[in-house]
């Protein structure tokens, strides 16, 4: 006879090492967009529980994966604000598994006081960006005429 514990345990054992194999997946991905230091941080076991998100190498944020439901995606932004906040981090970030999609199509959640503020200092970076191009691109004129 099969115990009801029996069947949990060996259900969160898989839930563990899909959530691991997620987190895995997950710091490969994020190393081909921009993170190249972007590695798993953990076993996914509670004991090896990072206080500092599932992946490393991402500067000063944390970022928490999850193949978990939608349902305990709140959860999970609240960890990673928790994590965040711990390590005097302002930036914070779920990348939760799409169904059916490969990992480069997990969905990546924050809360709004975080993404606007990375939005709007993108906005400027390119504008300073276009300037110095300009700049450039004048000096560079000028130098061609000399």
């Amino acid at each position: 006879m099969i115990l009801v514990s029996e069947v949990k345990s060996v259900q969160g054992r898989s839930s563990v090492r899909r959530g691991v194999q997620f987190q895995r997946a997950c710091a490969h991905v994020i190393r081909g967009l921009g993170f190249p230091h972007a590695d798993h941080s953990g076993t996914g076991a509670p004991t090896a529980y990072s206080r500092k998100g599932d992946i490393s190498g991402v500067g000063d944020r944390v970022v928490e994966c999850t193949v978990q439901p939608m349902e305990n995606l709140a959860g999970k932004l609240r960890q990673a604000e928790a994590d965040a906040i711990r390590n005097g981090y302002r930036e914070y970030f779920v990348m939760k598994k799409a169904v059916r999609e490969p990992v480069e199509r997990a969905y990546v959640v924050t809360r709004a006081e975080v993404l606007f503020p990375l939005l709007a200092r993108l906005e400027r970076l390119e504008r300073l960006e276009d300037e110095l191009l300009g700049q450039l691109s004048r000096y560079q004129d000028m130098q061609e005429r000399v």
